[in-house]
C-alpha cells in the first residue's frame, strides 16, 4: 500500500451536470504548490464506484456524493490525513494519523 502526503486541498462544487453519472464535486490535495491526488464525487450511488488511478504523480479516487461531507469533516477536524493507495488491488482510502482515545482537537 502506497501513502501520499498532503498538506493542502481545494473543495470545488459544480453545478449540476447534463447527466448524474458526471462528478458534483472534486477535492484536489497538494503537498506544497503540487498536485498529488484527487477526490472525485458522482451524484448516482446505484452505480459503483471507479477503481482508483494513477496519473503521473497524482492519485485519483472516486466517491458517491453522500460521502462528501464525512471527506470534509475529516480534512477539517483531523489534524494528519493521508490518502493510501494500491492500483493492483483496485483499492484507495483517506486515513487518519494515530490519535490517543478521547483527544478532543484543537
Amino acid at each position: 500500500m502506497a501513502r501520499v502526503d498532503f498538506d493542502k486541498y481545494m473543495y470545488s462544487v459544480y453545478t449540476r451536470r447534463y447527466d448524474t453519472r458526471s462528478n458534483a464535486a472534486a477535492i484536489h490535495l497538494y503537498e506544497g504548490s503540487s498536485l498529488v491526488g484527487s477526490l472525485y464525487f458522482n451524484y448516482d450511488a446505484e452505480r459503483a464506484n471507479r477503481d482508483p488511478v494513477q496519473s503521473g504523480s497524482r492519485v485519483v479516487l472516486y466517491y458517491h456524493m453522500s460521502m462528501l461531507d464525512t471527506i470534509v469533516d475529516m480534512l477539517r477536524n483531523e489534524d494528519s490525513v493521508y490518502l493510501f493507495y494500491n492500483i493492483d488491488a483496485k483499492l484507495g482510502y483517506l486515513n487518519t494519523g494515530r490519535e490517543e482515545v478521547g483527544e478532543e482537537e484543537s
